[in-house]
């Protein structure tokens, strides 16, 4: 894990013959906190790796120190030495060989340079905007070059640097992911108790009545933060948008491999200020591996103890770095066998058997590289390509099916960027991305079977700039530009046409950084604020949306920061929601509390808002809006080092959303909720207006056509139009707590969110309905928390998971659905070691057993699911999963 503490924007030191001094109060405790006070205490930045300092006991300071003074008492015999990164950074790092000693001692403060931030080989960002110090990479030969560093840009905002955004962000990295004992990035996406599992998913997509999200053709899955929906999280790879899949409505994680996965960054905010579309529950950035050296395999084998299903994949990573360059190489093959309904006892009560999850094979190939080809700018490519073959047996109430889906997902990215004067950073780049479905469903007792190909491109064009505008009382402020273009088309599974459509983009992004703990004043050690703009162009009559954001980070005393954000968000219209399509008009009678007879005749509007027969008199559908709240605060006491608190309150307001009102011939006019949508008294303008924008009229009255306008009484409006809205709040919760013990680490952390409220409103007039706690809809409380321990060549980890118990409303009287608790415990021991050279150098054995004590799913007996009897959406059906994975690195120089 990325340890880096400090100001984000340190106050400059003016360094001469007399280097200032520093109260400096430390207690003997793990180097690790040492280090970390010590920047509060000095406004230094200090970046180091966390596998350096592990294990290390710090002795204690008190009194006054220049900052080399401190530096070289704390890492007295540590084996660690530093290097001044800038005036105002240094880096903490294992001391070098005698030849590089001289090098990089520590004690050269570069005249000027960007501020960096250093980052652990195994834990580097590994996005395109991550690139290796170029200003020195040249001045020393293979064995003499210091090790790199890196510019950071932490997901959520455009800016290198900012280390304390306003904005709340979860990481995760690759140990987190091995030690969940995920199989695949699916699996370990689902632990995470911000995110509803019950959008896009395999299971979904298979369980009868599971209501999973219509148009997973590629049964893939899909990331939905808040329960908002997963069109409303953003999820970018290496800071990229995919083609979506489907319909446009989610991007598929499954096709993205779990042993090239660096780290995975969650904003727990909206992001559409900085990213545009789609970024209103939050934003997901899955950061793959390019920093590696060496070559590196991976075998892994997991099955369920009760039942067939078993998953077997294999991998293989290569890295080669030079002076001025790195490439970057990993494959990785899986396959899981399915689990049927006839293997739970739960679910043996279905008419048909069926598969509980689809017999998969996929195959996937991601390469990076990286190349300076002029002074002071680099050259940076990947590319990824993924396929996946999957089949599963499936049943409706009187059929059973098959459904056959092959999916091949490309992208790439071709970019350069370049070191302008000063602290100035250029980037222009080009992403391309693919995603293909074909999906053939079959109903094999009735010799039938529908084709369904679906294919979605996208290919943007970026350019951005970001830098130091000028000095503020607590440091630098910055600023970032950009502009850029996307393109998006999509293949409709419907007719068999393309849609596309472009969009033009602007941003500006910056930070103010007023107060740090260089210049404190009483009641703020450190005061920071920041804010974003874009704007945001469709070529289509979409239009167009301007989002800002503002945060503030204050930080009262020491150990406790407090912030907060407001702004707005978005969601365009997908491609298929605002193509043109077919719908009709009829008139019906309907039941009428206002008329004498108790009863009147109507026309109903059904179908899409955008007409394909008269387009001219259609309604064009709108950004769906969102208005965002967050106020948290971060607690480390220097009194319990290892111990951190973050709790923080979020509030979404979401407008404007694309639904139809869903009413039928019977209620329209005797639920409140549809006089939105409903016209009364309507003109024969009005009345020739509904009929004329329909493919079709139908009369299904005994009143002749031309006597409508003196008839007809009402007309619903029941078509997909911006008429929904949703408001969702809640508080999530974050500690985490490590220290030294004896030769060991002890590490403890917990997670969880409470959901208060996601309360949707069909219409304007409708009554509003809290999802939350009701059959497949969100559960109010999820908590996973762990401990865990590593000592030497040992690590092993205990989770528990819990849900909490809701209701399922489809029963008359509700019925109570227990709460869900589950426990994983993983192992792992690195092999090897000995005095002696053995073939089990480099090599890893891990155990992971997921569900330990094979929990079933709790109850649900209601009958619309046809006797599947658990919920798919909240709870899993594979019970006990153990897996054995080995991992052997080749030449020892895995980073």
């Amino acid at each position: 894990m990325l340890a880096a503490v400090g100001a984000s924007v340190a106050p400059a030191l003016v360094w001469a013959d007399n280097e200032p001094t520093y109260t400096v109060e430390l207690d003997s405790q793990p180097l690790s906190e040492s280090l970390k006070s010590f920047a509060d205490q000095t406004g230094l930045q200090v970046v180091f790796f966390s596998e350096a300092t592990n294990g290390v006991q710090a002795v204690a300071l008190n009194g006054n120190y220049t900052a080399d003074a401190a530096l070289d008492t704390l890492l007295d015999d540590s084996g660690l030495t530093y290097e001044y990164i800038n005036d105002r950074a240094v880096t903490i790092k294992p001391v070098r060989s005698t030849a590089a000693e001289d090098l990089s001692s520590g004690k050269s403060r570069p005249a000027s340079s960007p501020v960096l931030m250093a980052q652990s080989q195994a834990s580097a960002a590994q996005s395109p905007d991550s690139r290796t110090n170029r200003a020195t990479n040249d001045d020393y030969g293979e064995e003499e070059r210091p090790t790199p560093l890196e510019e950071i840009i932490v997901t959520g905002t455009h800016l290198r640097g900012v280390t304390n955004p306003a904005s709340p962000v979860i990481t995760f990295d690759r140990e987190d992911i091995l030690m969940s004992g995920a199989a695949s990035l699916p699996d370990f996406i689902q632990t995470i108790p911000q995110n509803f599992t019950g959008g896009f998913t395999d299971v979904t997509a298979n369980v009868p009545g599971a209501a999973g999200e219509n148009g997973n053709f590629a049964r893939g899955t899909g990331i939905n933060l808040r329960g908002l929906g997963s069109d409303s999280t953003l999820v970018l790879l290496n800071g990229r948008r995919l083609a979506p899949a489907g319909l446009g409505r989610f991007t598929d994680v499954s096709t993205i491999p779990a042993s090239a996965v660096e780290r995975i960054e969650v904003v727990l905010d909206g992001a559409s200020a900085v990213y545009g579309s789609d970024a209103v529950g939050g934003v997901v950035n899955i950061i793959l591996r390019d920093d590696f050296e060496g070559a590196e395999t991976q075998l892994r084998y997991g099955t369920v103890t009760d039942g067939n299903y078993d998953s077997q994949q294999a991998s293989q990573a290569l890295g080669v770095h030079w002076n001025s360059g790195r490439v970057f190489a990993n494959y990785e093959y899986s396959s899981q066998s399915p689990l049927r309904n006839t293997d739970r006892s739960y679910t043996e009560g279905s008419p048909f058997p069926y598969d509980l999850s689809n017999d998969i094979e996929s195959h996937s190939v991601f390469i990076a590289a990286s190349q300076e080809v002029f002074d002071e700018s680099v050259l940076f490519a990947t590319a990824n390509y993924s396929t996946r073959e999957s089949f599963g047996n499936g049943t409706l109430p009187t059929l059973q099916t098959t459904t056959d889906v092959s999916v091949d997902q490309y992208s790439g990215v071709v970019g350069l960027e370049w070191n302008l004067p000063g602290s100035w950073l250029a980037e222009i780049s080009t992403t391309f991305s693919k995603y293909d479905t074909s999906t053939l469903r079959a109903f094999p007792t009735r010799d039938l079977s529908f084709f369904t190909p679906n294919e979605q491109e996208v290919w943007a064009w970026d350019a951005k700039a970001d830098g130091d505008l000028f000095e503020l009382p607590g440091g630098a402020a910055k600023l970032a530009l950009g502009a850029g273009t996307r393109n998006e088309s999509f293949l409709s599974p419907f007719d068999d046409t393309t849609l596309d459509r472009d969009v033009r983009y602007l941003f500006a992004e910056s930070v103010l950084p007023i107060v740090q703990p260089g210049n404190t004043v009483p009641g703020v050690r450190s005061l920071e604020v920041s804010a974003a703009l874009r704007y945001e162009e469709y070529d289509d009559e979409i239009g167009s949306s301007t989002d800002g954001k503002f945060g503030i980070v204050w930080s009262p005393i020491e150990s406790l920061q407090i912030r907060a954000t407001v702004g707005t968000s978005f969601r365009a219209p997908l491609l298929f929601e605002a193509a043109p399509a077919g719908n009709n008009t009829i008139l019906n009678t309907t039941p009428d509390p206002q008329s004498p007879t108790g009863e009147t005749a109507g026309l109903f509007i059904l179908g899409q808002a955008v007409s394909r027969a008269a387009p001219e008199l259609s309604t064009p559908l709108k950004p769906e809006e969102a208005e965002t709240v967050t106020i948290g605060m971060d607690f480390a006491p220097a009194s319990w080092p290892g111990f951190t608190a973050s709790v923080s309150y979020f509030d979404v307001d979401f407008t404007d959303r694309i639904a139809a009102p869903g009413g039928g011939f019977s209620n329209v006019l005797l639920n409140p909720g549809f006089e939105a949508v409903i016209t009364r008294n309507p003109t024969a303008e009005q009345i020739a207006t509904a009929i004329a924008s329909s493919a079709f009229f139908r009369n299904q009255t005994d009143i002749p056509d031309d006597e409508l306008t003196a008839n007809v009484t009402f007309i619903y409006d029941g078509r997909t139009a911006n008429i929904a809205s949703t408001k969702n709040s809640g508080i999530d919760l974050q500690l985490a707590y490590s220290r030294a013990v004896g030769q060991g680490t002890l590490g403890i952390t917990a997670s969880g969110t409470y959901l208060l409220e996601l309360e949707d409103r069909l219409t304007s007039t409708s009554i509003p309905f809290d999802r939350v706690n009701t059959f497949q809809n969100p559960i109010d409380l999820r908590l996973r928390g762990g401990v865990s321990w590593s000592q030497n060549r040992l690590n092993t980890s205990l989770f528990v998971n819990y849900a909490d118990s809701y209701w399922d409303d489809g029963q008359i009287p509700e019925a109570l659905i227990g709460s869900f608790t589950t426990v994983d415990w993983t192992i792992g021991y690195e092999l090897g070691g000995g005095s002696t050279p053995s073939i089990f150098d480099g090599a890893t054995v891990f155990f992971a057993a997921v569900n330990v004590f094979d929990e079933d799913p709790p109850f649900v007996g209601n009958s619309s699911v046809l006797n599947a009897n658990f919920d798919a959406r909240n709870a899993s059906p594979f019970g006990r999963i153990i897996s054995l994975q080995l991992t052997k690195d080749w030449l020892g120089k895995s980073r």
